[in-house]
């Protein structure tokens, strides 16, 4: 069947204002197709023709894409002959939406406790609505390792509590559209690989050195005032306290629960991590 379609023309003029023309196609009209329009003349003007009819009118018609009525079609026009030209056309696909969709990325490891010289994995798993395109991994702070389209990375390194006796690992993602999401973090604690019974912390006139300690429980702390200034070890809970502490003297705990136990100097700092402060880590 074929149905004849009267319509503003499938293309713009440049010259004239837009004028109503006849084309005959099939209904349904196909995804794909030609037809042939016969003309008084036509010249090519690049991917554009300039045409003239029978009532002396002069045109340009352009090749663009649009919907003239029965779907979205990519149209280009050729003249064929100084009196002919032809009208090809197929089926558009409409412009998608864009990707607002964030990645997913998880990183985990199989324990947070390594014993020193030991080896330590990392893993990380991303994945998207359309692809991840980028895995990037930062060790404390620091961006260190890069995967490329693939959902994911995996990472082990040696424990060296000479280094450092604690290790904190985040990961971002990307995807095509450059969507990105950052991971939770993760801390990896680096024992030493014999059992210790004793942590030292030295009181300097303004800090404790080391200011984060990481110990197993049943480990007792010693700090010893090594400045020329009075200080006390308080805990930030208020569950201990050392009391004024002058130059060279000491105050030791045991600790014998796992968890973290901030602490700070009376004179000095404040609870929350505020001036002199410090954290005890302790764990199995």
């Amino acid at each position: 069947m074929i149905k004849k379609i009267a319509f503003l023309s499938v293309f713009s003029l440049a010259i004239l204002p837009l004028s109503t023309q006849a084309y005959y196609y099939p209904n349904p009209t196909p995804r794909s197709g030609i037809n042939y329009i016969t003309v008084s003349s036509c010249e090519q003007v690049g991917q554009d023709i300039r045409i003239s009819r029978s009532n002396g009118r002069k045109y340009v018609l352009t090749s663009t894409t649009r919907n003239a009525g029965h779907g979205l079609r990519n149209y280009k026009l050729i003249c064929m002959t100084n009196t002919q030209y032809k009208v090809e056309w197929t089926e558009a696909s409409p412009s998608q939406p864009a990707d607002t969709t964030l990645p997913a990325v998880s990183i985990s490891s199989p324990q947070t406790t390594y014993i020193n010289g030991s080896t330590f994995n990392i893993n990380v798993s991303a994945s998207d609505n359309i692809g991840i395109v980028k895995i990037d991994l930062y060790r404390d702070g620091v961006l260190f390792r890069t995967v490329s389209n693939q959902n994911q990375l995996n990472y082990s390194q040696t424990a060296n509590i000479n280094l450092r006796t604690s290790h904190a690992f985040y990961a971002r993602a990307y995807d095509a559209a450059g969507n990105t999401r950052q991971s939770g973090a993760i801390t990896i604690y680096i024992v030493p690989s014999t059992t210790t019974t004793t942590s030292n912390v030295s009181m300097t006139d303004s800090q404790y050195v080391p200011r984060n300690v990481t110990v197993r429980a049943g480990t007792t702390v010693v700090w010893r005032n090594n400045g020329s200034l009075s200080h006390t070890v308080t805990a930030d809970s208020g569950t201990f306290s050392s009391g004024i502490l002058t130059a060279g003297q000491t105050y030791s705990r045991t600790f014998n629960t796992t968890g973290t136990f901030p602490y700070y100097c009376m004179f000095h700092g404040a609870p929350g991590g505020v001036g002199m402060s410090g954290m005890v880590t302790v764990i199995n």
